[in-house]
């Protein structure tokens, strides 16, 4: 597996230098090119959780001019033996399924979880409907979200087809119209995938 940004021999900042294989951390970098922090973590779970909030304080500073235009970047690491019998951090990934998007596999995790309950019956009715009702607050949830992209986006795209968001994309002309195709063909797909899985 490659080394992660967070590695310590990439890090400029770590907080926690004792880690154990399996371990996770999150590693932050708020303005590219500048330093690392990392911040250690429980599960993969929460370390989105960790990622999504540093992102969306990033979001509000821009929003609120509190800080000018910014570049960030920032992942999951996992504690991992090196060749050596050393530890190293490096980028994470699901062992099973090759997943290497943290909130991806959150997704597919928890679909494939309610999916397999339902086909395997071991439930009561109401239990079903439940695990369903689940679902569907999943997909309106994707929808709110989907909805305050499209309002933030603007409607210079929220009216284009994806092909023609895509051709926005590829010519590349206006930074933060391509920004905004980039985030409205996103958040498309993931609502897409969330109303196939319901």
């Amino acid at each position: 597996m490659a080394v992660g940004p967070g590695s310590p021999n990439m890090m400029e900042i770590e907080m926690n230098t004792q880690h154990t294989p399996g371990d996770l951390q999150v590693w932050w970098c708020p303005q590219v090119p500048g330093k690392h922090f990392t911040v250690p973590v429980s599960s993969v779970a929460e370390g989105c959780k960790i990622l999504d909030a540093l992102a969306d304080y990033d979001l509000f500073q821009l929003k609120h001019r509190i800080k000018p235009d910014f570049a960030n970047t920032g992942g999951l690491n996992v504690s991992e033996l090196d060749d050596a019998g050393g530890q190293e951090w490096c980028s994470w990934c699901d062992p099973e399924t090759g997943e290497e998007d943290p909130h991806e596999w959150l997704r597919k995790q928890s679909t494939h979880t309610a999916l397999s309950a339902i086909r395997h019956a071991d439930m009561s009715h109401a239990e079903l409907l439940a695990v369903i009702a689940g679902l569907e607050v999943q997909r309106d949830a994707l929808r709110a979200a989907l909805h305050d992209v499209v309002f933030m986006a603007g409607e210079s795209v929220t009216g284009a087809t994806n092909d023609e968001l895509q051709e926005v994309i590829d010519e590349g002309a206006d930074d933060e119209l391509v920004k905004q195709c980039r985030v409205l063909l996103s958040a498309r797909a993931v609502l897409s995938a969330a109303v196939e899985g319901v």
